[in-house]
């Protein structure tokens, strides 16, 4: 497979910028550039997609606002991803809003205190994520739009990946809510984690990038990717 990796801005080799973004920006700007770039520069009209944590929303966000891409895409792979289902009881309601203004007072998100990664994202990005868990719905900060309403008109087959030990961002539960609200009995839900005979309780971080994951997660994913690969004429 080719593969293209993208860095939005601030992440990677990417440049960083002194302007405020959030994950519909990057949805509605860098994800339009790069599936217009593709298509359009390499000529590439067949895509798999693979995402983590705030990607899979960037991209469900980007489908909805350009369905017209739909066609191009034969899976999706979430890993790690949800959008309003961190909140299942009062404990988790009370932890996830005393965090919001943790972040919001810091200006940004300790990644490696939550075990997030390496980048900490700014309050600001963060923000119409800790809302949308909180009031438990999916709503546009610049348009007129339900997301949680629309997710069922994206019919690409999708594989969900959650990590036991994903207490935070994307917990189990959050993730099967997520995957559940595109209404496609086609879609796979996977949790890793001990209990389920797997190396580890994999966090939102190791879940994507450890080398536990290289030897039972991703090979799934090349799974998901050969089983929906259709030959392109």
């Amino acid at each position: 497979y080719i593969c293209f990796i993208l860095e939005w801005r601030g992440h990677g080799t990417s440049p960083k910028t002194d302007i405020p973004f959030n994950f519909e920006t990057v949805a509605l700007y860098e994800y339009k550039a790069a599936f217009h770039y593709i298509y359009h520069h390499f000529n590439i009209a067949s895509l798999h997609c693979v995402t983590h944590s705030g990607g899979g929303l960037c991209l469900t966000m980007f489908l909805i606002n350009y369905p017209e891409y739909l066609k191009n895409i034969q899976s999706i792979t979430f890993i790690a991803c949800q959008a309003f289902g961190a909140v299942n009881n009062s404990f988790d309601f009370i932890k996830l809003f005393s965090a919001k203004l943790i972040v919001k007072g810091l200006g940004q998100i300790p990644a490696n205190k939550f075990k997030l990664g390496r980048i900490n994202e700014s309050y600001y990005t963060m923000r119409p994520w800790f809302n949308w868990n909180l009031k438990q719905n999916f709503i546009s900060e610049f348009k007129n739009i339900d997301y949680k309403k629309h997710m069922s008109s994206i019919r690409v087959p999708i594989y969900s990946i959650s990590g036991t030990g994903d207490k935070f961002i994307a917990p189990v539960k959050g993730c099967y809510k997520y995957l559940k609200a595109f209404e496609n009995q086609d879609n796979v839900f996977r949790e890793f984690g001990c209990s389920n005979n797997n190396l580890e309780n994999y966090s939102h971080s190791r879940i994507v990038l450890s080398q536990n994951a290289a030897k039972e997660v991703w090979p799934t994913i090349l799974q998901w990717i050969d089983k929906n690969s259709k030959e392109v004429l």
